[in-house]
This record gives C-alpha cells, structure tokens and sequence, in this order.
C-alpha cells in the first residue's frame, strides 16, 4: 500500500513537474490552423509597412485597418474622401490639404463608395477628384473606381460590395461615405456589430476609411455605431465650421472623442476653404477669434437665422417653422428642436403659452 502510494505521489510530482515544463521552457507558441487567430512569437514578427495615410504627418490609417472621419451634414466629408483618394493619384503637385496617401504591393487601387448622392453629384466629385491630382479629359487613372449604392436596397449593399471584392482583388483601400448607410438602425447593437464584423472580414491588405454623422448637439459620431467605431479605428477625425464669414473647416484630432492610435491627437489640425475658382476645398490660413468674438459671431448668426426664417413675418406655426429650418439649413428634425431650445433660451424666439403651436421672433 506504502508502495502505491509513493508511486501515485511520484505520479503526481512528474505531471507538475512536466507543466511547469511547459509552461516555462516553451520557445514557440503551437500556431493554430484559423489564419484568423494570430499568436505572437519571437520569429514572426510582421513586417514595417509604411502608413497607408497621413495627416500633417502623423499616420492616421495603417495597414488592414479603419479610419473615421465624422461631421455634420453638408460640412466636407466627402471632399475630404476626394482628397484622400487624389493625393494617391497625383501626377502634379497640388493642394492635399495635409494628407498623404500611400498604397503598398503592386495591387494599389482605391474604391470609393458614395451612398449618399446622385448620380451627377457622383460625377461631379469623380471629375474633382481627378482634376486636383492633375488628371484632365479624356484621361482616367485606372486605379480610381468609383461606384454609387445609393439605390441599391441597404440590406443588400454588404453583399453586392463582397462580389465587387471577390471580382477586384488589386482593391487596396475602400472608402466608404457614409457607413452609417448599411445598416437599418445606427443606435442597435446587433446590426452595430454586424457591420464590425463585415469590415473585419475584408482582406488584410485592405484598409477602410469610413464616414459619419456627428450628434445634432455634439461632435460625438452618432449612435451606437459611432461608440463602437471610435473603439476599433486607428484614428478619428472631426470636420467643423468655423464662426468666420468665408465658410472655413477646421480638420482637426484635437476634440473631445479624437484619436490617434499611432501618434499624437493634440494640436493636429487644418483649415480649409472652398475656392470658386477650382471648385473645391484647399488649404487655407485661419486664426480663431478671442472668445469674446465668438460670442459675437454666433450671436449675429442666429440674429440672421432667426430673420430668415420668419422673413417679414412676426408669428410662424411650429410646423411651417419647421419646414423652413429644415429648407434652409438642410439638417433634420433632431436639429431643428435642439435649435429651438437653442434660440429661445436666448430669447431671440419666444412661444406663445396658450398656444404652444405659435412662435414668435423677438429681434428688432
């Protein structure tokens, strides 16, 4: 009895002895057969690859990965889609408002994806494109391809753009504008997830810049979406107006849900304008106004809003109100009742008691 047991403790001491063995003495992982699981080791490290896109130097889109810019309706996101993609072509120097695109391998094209616009606001941003790389008629550049979704139906666009894929294996960087165009609910965590999963599925060679919307009230991506995109990016990047007169952008990391994944958000910005000339944005010198202006500023323009919309009248019907806010600044419903909030806490506006459905301006 003696005997078995001091074989069964020898048994026992020889099995811990033999996992502190492998735990300990292991010189390379047991690499498993899913290529997309990746362990790292001592002998597989991945190569250097230049970034596929900087800003004013700083890398905001690497290899295999996602980048973020984020805006309000109508402020540049696709201008700056334009100028990603020509900054790739460019045969001239011009104006890249601070980007830098550079695709590896001999597979170097772009495909860019607009879900938002018509056809011949489509062609008008594809001739842009071009013309700021220096590409004039009737010369193309093969390695731009630009398709429109818009009314493809959206359940449907995740599938038609993998066949696109499957077809186009020399397609190195995706843009897509908007992604918040390809699922049915921004703020559900399924269908949120669902889109994470299908840019993750891309080839990793491919890298993706994306679009979205910002919050009506502040510069957050929207929705669920958003949250979860600021999470997986390399970079996220915010498009705003200044208070200036001219309509200058500021492209800045340097906000409160910025990021840099590779290198430094603070102080990373540019100002651009649009040119009447080239019809396009290109860089621009800008100082900011003293606090102080900008209330002035932003007090004049909603002094002007506010003129607009009640145009001679001294009384408007919320629902007219309304229609004509959303005619004229060319945002949303969510927009113009923060709005509202907005101008009547300044009392430029004010609300009938009796009648909630009556405003009135209050502006000399």
């Amino acid at each position: 009895m003696d005997k078995a047991n001091k074989n069964i403790n020898k048994q026992k001491e020889n099995k811990k002895n033999s996992y502190q063995t492998d735990l300990f003495s292991i010189k390379q992982p047991i690499l498993p057969k899913d290529k997309r699981i990746f362990i790292p080791s001592w002998s597989n490290e991945p190569p250097f690859i230049e970034p596929i896109i900087t800003f004013n130097d700083i890398p905001i889109l690497t290899l295999g990965n996602l980048t973020l810019i984020c805006a309000g309706s109508g402020v540049g996101k696709s201008a700056l889609m334009e100028v990603i993609a020509s900054s790739w072509l460019m045969i001239k120097q011009f104006d890249t408002i601070g980007f830098r695109t550079k695709l590896p391998y001999e597979k170097d094209k772009i495909l860019y994806i607009d879900s938002e616009r018509s056809t011949r606001q489509n062609w008008i941003s594809w001739k842009r494109t071009l013309t700021r790389a220096g590409i004039n008629k009737p010369d193309v550049d093969e390695r731009l391809i630009y398709i429109n979704v818009r009314k493809y139906p959206i359940l449907d666009r995740k599938d038609f753009i993998n066949a696109f894929l499957n077809d186009n294996n020399d397609i190195r960087l995706i843009l897509i504008d908007s992604i918040g165009d390809y699922l049915i609910d921004k703020n559900s965590i399924h269908d949120t997830i669902a889109i994470i999963d299908w840019l993750n599925s891309f080839n990793p060679y491919i890298s993706v810049v994306l679009t979205l919307h910002t919050n009506p009230t502040n510069p957050k991506p929207t929705g669920h979406l958003g949250s979860y995109l600021l999470n997986k990016v390399d970079a996220c990047l915010l498009i705003r107006k200044t208070l200036d007169k001219q309509g200058t952008r500021e492209i800045t990391t340097d906000f409160e849900f910025g990021k840099v994944r590779e290198g430094k958000d603070t102080g990373n910005s540019k100002f651009m304008v649009f040119d009447d000339k080239y019809e396009m944005f290109l860089s621009t010198e800008y100082i900011p106004p003293t606090e102080g202006e900008q209330e002035q500023i932003q007090k004049q323009k909603d002094i002007d809003l506010v003129a607009s919309l009640f145009n001679g009248m001294e009384k408007l019907k919320r629902d007219t109100l309304e229609s004509k806010f959303i005619k004229l600044t060319g945002t949303t419903k969510n927009n113009f009742d923060y709005k509202m909030k907005d101008l009547s806490k300044k009392n430029l506006i004010i609300s009938n008691k009796k009648h909630s459905g009556i405003w009135y301006k209050n502006i000399a």
